[in-house]
Formats: structure tokens, C-alpha cells, sequence
């Protein structure tokens, strides 16, 4: 029971990690140009 606790624990933070991950690229990549293009 424990251990089942503990990979579903393991799951969820791996997902939240890629999708952290993913929404950095995305801001990285959208956000920062359209700032830069702001400046000018």
C-alpha cells in the first residue's frame, strides 16, 4: 500500500516536473521575443 503511494507520489512530481519544463520552453521562446520586440 505504502509503496503504491509512494510511485503514484513519483508520477505526479515527474509530470509536474516535465510540465514545468514545458511551460519554461514556452515562455522562453514566446514571452522573451515579444518582450525584446517590445523594447524596440
Amino acid at each position: 500500500m505504502l509503496s503504491k503511494l509512494n510511485s503514484d507520489q513519483l508520477k505526479k512530481r515527474k509530470l509536474l516536473l516535465r510540465y514545468n519544463n514545458f511551460t519554461d520552453i514556452i515562455s522562453n521562446n514566446l514571452i522573451l521575443p515579444l518582450t525584446s520586440l517590445h523594447k524596440f
